[in-house]
């Protein structure tokens, strides 16, 4: 059942900034964002025989706003390109060899650009940044390889925004492991110090 991951997750992170993050300015805007791809999820845009998801444009339009806020904009850019090959090469691969494939996609596919993000930045925002731009990118240019053999696909389906949510889900548990980690040793440090 395709979205179920999506509208799981996408709620699960409205709860978080709607009434656990503090009051402001920024809260406001993320969790106004994120309600905007839950309901834009089930309406497209149709050019000739393409489908475009309105969830995609707002995904992508909001992470190239987020990405204009931080530094190094253009080895983000060159990071969210890299990502975008990766998953792009993924899941040709994915058709090509589904032998291949020893874990469920909507598994091995976040996982997989997780550990890229992880590799290629080390702040959250820019984590989140890249892999929300690499990842949208690298859809378009999967549909556009299919749309050459006239296969047609819808750019934004709820199957890529499952793909999308886990792998947000993922970045935002590494960070929250990475955080714990750092506490757990400073708690230590002091313990011993006493």
């Amino acid at each position: 059942m395709d979205g179920i991951f999506f509208y799981w997750f996408g709620w699960f992170f409205w709860v978080i900034f709607t009434f656990i993050v503090p009051k402001n300015k920024i809260r406001t805007i993320y969790a106004m964002w994120i309600l905007l791809i839950i309901g834009f999820s089930n309406l497209y845009l149709s050019f000739d025989s393409i489908a475009l998801s309105m969830s995609y444009l707002t995904l992508i339009l909001g992470a190239f706003i987020l990405l204009s806020t931080l530094n190094r904009k253009g080895i983000l850019l060159f990071s969210a390109f890299t990502m975008m090959i990766g998953y792009t090469s993924l899941l040709i691969w994915e058709v090509n060899a589904p032998v291949w494939l020893f874990m469920p996609r909507i598994i091995m596919i976040p996982v997989l650009c997780v550990c890229l993000a992880m590799v290629l930045t080390k702040e959250l925002y820019a984590r989140f940044t890249i892999s929300v731009i690499g990842i949208c990118s690298g859809e378009f240019l999967y549909s556009a390889l299919l749309y050459n053999y006239s296969i047609i696909q819808s750019i934004g389906s709820l199957r890529f925004l499952d793909t999308l949510s886990v792998m947000v889900f993922l970045l935002v548990l590494m960070e929250a492991i990475h955080q714990g980690k750092d506490k757990l040793f400073l708690l230590l440090h002091k313990t011993n110090n006493i």
